[in-house]
């Protein structure tokens, strides 16, 4: 459909149903159909836009005026026509009395004048311009009084097509620190803004001379009788340009409309006028005056390489010094949470927040702040902007600030990040920025510049493969279960410092996987290429010509992730560690030797909880430390994934989540107050009641006493009302005060694993609702008393996915799930014993039986237990349950799963997870490791 070269227009959402949402013309670069993508040639870049977006040009001719010239000539005309290094100005500017007036150039070249007006407004699109100066060859634009900011545009002649912007605070400017070295044959264009809105802008110069031009009464040299009207910026070398000639015969503004728009509308006029301008692009002089120029400091702009633009050198620690921090503590992270725990921060600008959490409630001034916790936990939470460098900071500080961009630069190039590229045939160019913010280390204020790239514009954000696994929960408890059945054995938490920039690098996960090879590349913020420059390596870095290419996956970047946990299972896989995943837990390793186990870990990216014998572990670290750096690792008492483990003297483990809970913080609202129970809530508590709802679900960790709660209350999030929030904030203080705690007893293990399935049904007004709740657990026999204990292992509390008619139905769909969650734990355990499976094996295993440990599935429904225990399955009522029930049958014939087993209600530790009303005393002991049966139960097999 689309060729290499077509003229195209694209399409954008418009910010109104009133304006068009087509641009163009732009030129296809590739056409990419089996992705659904064009892509296009526009303002320099090759960008992507989607096949719906694109059609082909639509012509259409014009006999607007048929003369040769256009705006942009007749521009480019004035400035070939100067001397070198000569300034003209157009519009207003400051007089020696004090108001604005319009410039000797203006008046004496109002064709000129006209096509600077057309090209400001239609072309660049710029408001509020007070003055326009142009030239070629300008080494320096002097200041202007009473002016705020200029944005300064340059091209050469054999290049006009490629113009070069720079925006600017200032007006005075060192064009030729901006340009570059060949700053002698720029054609240079600088629009001046003023500080006040109401000020005069060129358009106002472009009415008035039009109406005396076009009225026939009109002479340039009577606008210069007045010596008074005329500044020192008109001429650089005191004297008068040459008088324009007279313009041809031309009806005034006001004929051209009652002869070809009488009825116009008044409000129309102002777009009319536009159009009447540029016919008089052909009636105009163009002349050039001489302009003076005084030079003050440049600002701090571009300078090309081996061209001093610094105003000294930057003095690397100078931050620290200032703040009276140590320089022992350059380069290392130094964020802390609410809880003064140690963690890296990345920031999401207002635009981006949508990426991390809901944002209908935020505010202009708020920004989102992931911080991931040394520790392994991560956390979004929202900041408001009060401690980011305001402008007059990033002023006045402007030597810290410097010595802060050099030191993240360090730190990037350190861990061989980028290298630098020609920017010619680079495709898939980020942009990246700096957020500065002031930080307390050791208590004192200092100034951290952290760059980001801008990952959310990456052209393959939406097709890489950016998974990066992370141990289940389940994996995370088996590790400690198993560290307390051995008592040699020690449990270890281990840190990855600056995980993210130690990852794979693009060509090795390209090596590794056979995936293409991913390319992207970045550009600095602006003025950051004179701080790389003082890097070894890069200091005759050019970014006009040059960009920066990722080796490896950066901060901000989607792929991230995935790179270092690749990195890391390259080398914890390797033949030095020899560690093996899990079929069900690639991110769960054990390693035997000689067939007999000596240790295992799981990973949550760069957070690793290790067990085993202490030799083995601190050989397999001291591997790690050869790649990934001197790491930081705590024994027998850490947190992991905001989990507190303590390994006690005897060799039990217990793990809780104390601090965590004690930081939620109930809702309080002064909307609550007096408020009717079945009152909606509105937008801003609605929020805070999925914020903290959200909290408390991942206490679940370890308080699963609670789960059943919760989950009642995820089903109303939808429409929360204010019973809801005053159930939330009870329930949050009664786990404040009385939290509970996972202990696995330091025991002998049986190799048995058992799976207690429970069901809830409620036949609510429109339909049914069937919840299901499982515990699985480990048994073993205590070390110390000899007595039978049980390890808490995985605990589950869930709605049913299928439609539940009756009791007997929703009992069966529990018993099912909670085989279905028994076999993957068996096959974990059946490796634990002797070795990762093979696939074949694997199968073998589920489809025969014979694993290394038996397996109990209990159920409290007598109904359930002899419909599957039968001589001959016993089909029910409800006809599609039979196949549930069959399935059942056969992993128990086929000693898949070993015994089926019914007990009283009264001795069921899942019931718990289906009912809100049951005392909570059977799970809290089973989380305890102490469990037994108190009344009858039956088994299939007998």
């Amino acid at each position: 459909m689309y060729k290499p070269g077509d003229l195209v227009d694209y399409f954008r959402k418009p910010g109104s149903k009133d304006t068009s949402g087509w641009h163009g013309p732009v030129r296809v670069v590739s056409n990419q159909p089996e992705s659904g993508q064009v892509i296009l040639r526009m303002n320099g870049r090759d960008l992507p836009s989607r096949l719906q977006d694109v059609r082909h040009t639509l012509y259409a001719t014009s006999t607007f005026y048929n003369g040769p010239e256009t705006a942009i000539t007749t521009i480019v005309q004035a400035i070939s026509s100067l001397p070198s290094g000569k300034i003209e100005v157009f519009g207003f500017v400051p007089s020696p009395s004090g108001p604005m007036v319009l410039s000797a150039a203006s008046k004496l070249q109002p064709r000129t004048l006209l096509a600077l007006d057309f090209v400001i407004k239609h072309c660049l699109m710029l408001a509020s311009v007070t003055c326009v100066r142009i030239g070629h060859g300008v080494k320096r634009f002097p200041n202007m009084s009473g002016t705020a900011h200029s944005t300064l545009f340059w091209w050469f002649d054999h290049d006009a097509a490629n113009l070069m912007v720079f925006d600017s605070e200032f007006v005075g400017l060192d064009s030729a620190s901006i340009v570059g070295e060949r700053y002698p044959r720029a054609f240079m264009l600088q629009a001046v803004l003023a500080n006040d809105a109401s000020a005069n802008c060129i358009t106002d110069s472009t009415q008035d001379i039009a109406k005396h031009s076009l009225d026939n009464d009109y002479d340039p040299t009577e606008q210069l009788s007045d010596r008074q009207t005329t500044t020192e910026a008109d001429s650089i070398h005191d004297r008068l340009s040459t008088i324009a000639e007279e313009g041809s015969d031309t009806s005034s503004f006001h004929t051209f409309l009652a002869a070809h728009f009488s009825d116009c509308q008044p409000a129309d006029e102002v777009h009319l006028l536009d159009a009447w301008v540029a016919l008089l692009l052909e009636e105009a002089a163009n002349q050039a005056p001489d302009l003076p120029a005084e030079c003050p400091q440049p600002a701090q702009v571009y300078l090309a390489p081996g061209v001093e633009c610094l105003p000294e050198p930057i003095e690397e620690h100078i931050h620290y010094l200032t703040a009276g921090v140590p320089a022992s503590l350059y380069g290392q992270p130094n964020a802390t949470d609410d809880n003064n725990n140690p963690c890296v921060e990345f920031y999401f600008t207002r635009d981006m927040a949508k990426c991390v959490l809901d944002d209908s409630n935020m505010s202009v001034d708020e920004v989102v702040v992931m911080q991931v916790l040394l520790a392994g936990v991560k956390q979004a939470v929202i900041k408001r902007l009060t401690d980011v460098l305001t402008p007059t900071e990033l002023k006045q500080n402007f030597k810290e600030v410097q010595a802060a961009i050099l030191e993240e630069l360090r730190i990037w190039v350190k861990y061989n990040c980028f290298e630098r590229t020609p920017r010619a045939g680079a495709r898939n160019i980020l942009d990246s920025r700096y957020v500065a913010k002031w930080k307390f280390v050791d208590g004192k204020r200092i100034i951290r510049m952290r760059m980001a790239m801008r990952g959310f514009k990456d052209w393959d954000a939406d097709s890489i493969n950016s998974y990066a696994g992370t141990a289940s929960r389940a994996s995370q408890k088996v590790l400690s279960s198993e560290v307390a059945c051995h008592p040699d054995w020690v449990m270890i938490s281990i840190d990855i410092n600056k995980a993210f920039l130690q990852g794979m690098t693009y060509k090795e996960i390209h090596e590794l996987t056979g995936e293409a090879e991913r390319t992207v590349h970045f550009t600095l913020p602006p003025g950051s290429a004179a701080v790389l420059r003082l890097i070894p390596g890069y200091e005759d870095f050019d970014e006009r010509s040059e960009v920066l290419r990722c080796i490896k996956p950066g901060t901000g970047t989607k792929d991230a992730p995935r790179a270092f946990s690749l990195k890391l299972a390259s080398v914890t896989q390797s033949p030095a560690c020899r560690m093996v995943p899990t079929t069900m837990d690639r991110e769960f390793e054990v390693r035997h030797d000689d067939g007999r186990l000596v240790a295992m870990q799981v990973k949550h990216v760069d957070d690793v909880k290790m067990g085993g014998e202490t030799a083995i572990v601190h050989d397999i670290i001291a591997k790690l430390e050869v790649v990934f750096g001197k790491l930081a690792y705590h024994k027998q008492e850490f947190t992991n994934c905001g989990v507190h483990h303590v390994q006690h003297a005897d060799g039990s483990v217990e793990m809780d989540q104390d601090e965590y809970v004690k930081a939620l913080i109930p809702i309080q609202h002064e909307s609550l107050i007096g408020a009717s129970p079945e009152a909606e809530l509105g937008p801003e508590l609605t929020a805070k009641f999925w914020s903290l709802l959200g909290a408390l679900a991942y206490a679940l960790m370890t308080q699963h006493w609670l789960a059943v709660y919760v989950i009642s209350l995820q089903r109303v999030t939808h429409k929360p009302l204010i019973i809801h929030v005053r159930r939330l904030n009870a329930l949050i203080r009664v786990v404040q005060k009385t939290p509970a705690h996972i202990l696995f007893r330091a025991m002998n293990c049986q190799r048995q694993v058992e799976a207690h399935s429970d069901s809830g049904f409620s036949k609510e007004q429109e339909k049914g609702y069937g919840i299901r709740g499982a515990n699985i657990m480990r048994k073993g026999v205590e070390r110390c008393s000899g007595d039978v204990v049980y390890h808490l292992v995985e605990s589950q509390c869930q709605s049913h996915k299928h439609v539940t008619r009756s009791t007997f139905s929703a009992e069966t769909l529990a018993a099912v799930a909670a085989a279905d969650s028994l076999i993957p734990v068996g096959l974990t355990f059946h490796e634990i014993v002797h070795g990762p499976c093979s696939p074949s094996q694997a199968r073998r295993l589920r489809e025969e039986g014979g694993y290394a440990f038996n397996s109990v599935l209990t159920v409290d429904a007598m109904s359930l237990f002899a419909a599957v225990a039968a001589h001959t399955v016993k089909v029910p009522s409800e006809k599609n349950l039979a196949g549930h029930l069959f399935w059942l049958r056969e992993l128990l014939d086929r000693q898949v799963i070993n015994t089926l087993q019914w007990c009283d209600t009264r001795d069921m530790t899942a019931d718990c997870h289906t009912k809100g009303s049951i005392d909570r005393a059977a799970i809290l002991s089973l989380m305890k490791g102490i469990f037994k049966f108190e009344h009858e139960t039956k088994k299939y097999p007998t």
